[in-house]
């Protein structure tokens, strides 16, 4: 997908390009309420717009795209997530 390869071409490592993946969905996505998946990933990459599933079907997409293991892309996406959001996470020494 080119649009993964564009979104990461400064990216060397899995650990770099998962999350910058997450995070172009994030800032250039709109999250829209709708029950289960309707749109194909064709009109959600074309309205910029999906709901939960459709936006993590696209990241999923972009990710196995860079032949990255989606399980591992997930992985490094909850780690991410979890010590960019959680400021226990990151004080904590335990």
């Amino acid at each position: 997908m080119e649009l993964a390869e564009s979104i990461t071409e400064d990216k060397e490592t899995s650990w770099d390009k998962c999350p910058a993946i997450f995070c172009y969905v994030q800032t250039n996505y709109k999250w829209h309420d709708h029950d289960n998946t309707e749109c194909s990933l064709n009109e959600v990459m074309n309205n910029k717009t999906g709901n939960c599933c459709e936006l993590s079907r696209l990241e999923i997409a972009m990710v196995t795209s860079l032949d990255i293991d989606v399980e591992q892309g997930i992985n490094i996406q909850m780690i991410t997530l979890l010590f960019t959001f959680n400021p226990w996470a990151l004080s904590s020494t335990i």
